[in-house]
């Protein structure tokens, strides 16, 4: 029996077609799912928003101060354990060993940049870095919320810069993070 023909080629034609339109509405199944799932996660009322907005800051400030003070310890290690006392043009910077910057890569200038920009406070939206070179100095909260990051030269103590009154949803004051 021949398998070939027009009507072998009207069955197959159909039975792709019924496949497609098949995948398409399983597809939008599984979309309709997901939104769904996704309004029911995020509530769609003013209250979820602010806590999710606050999540998102505290996220935000935790992988922040976990990034900008690794990269302090590898500036550390790679500098003969001295700190960067000039903390945006030396962490943004190629450094030689004495802490020497560059704008470009070279034999003397091998080290970092360390990051690409200082990273903006998630709660001020500021990205100054306070710094002080004392190690007998500790932190001190900022009086306002128009500061960005604070740090110790001497120590390498790298804090948000913010009011004790700023507390986590836990109730951990940010600039303790």
């Amino acid at each position: 029996m021949d398998e070939s023909g027009p009507d072998v080629v009207r069955r197959k034609g159909r039975r792709e077609a019924l496949w497609i339109v098949l995948g398409v509405v399983a597809g939008l199944v599984v979309l309709m799912l997901l939104a769904v799932a996704l309004a029911g996660f995020f509530g769609f009322t003013a209250s979820s928003s602010v806590s999710v907005g606050a999540s998102t800051r505290e996220s935000s400030t935790m992988t922040n101060l976990m990034t900008v003070r690794s990269q302090l310890a590898l500036y550390k290690a790679q500098h003969d354990e001295h700190l960067p006392d000039l903390f945006e043009m030396q962490m943004t910077r190629y450094t030689d060993v004495d802490g020497n910057t560059s704008h470009t890569r070279s034999r003397r200038y091998k080290f970092g940049p360390y990051l690409m920009r200082v990273p903006e406070n998630p709660y001020t939206g500021v990205p100054w870095v306070t710094t002080v070179a004392d190690a007998g100095t500790g932190y001190t909260a900022a009086a306002d919320m128009t500061f960005g990051w604070w740090y110790n030269s001497a120590t390498g103590e790298f804090r948000c810069h913010v009011p004790d009154s700023l507390t986590t949803a836990g109730g951990t004051q940010v600039n303790g993070m």
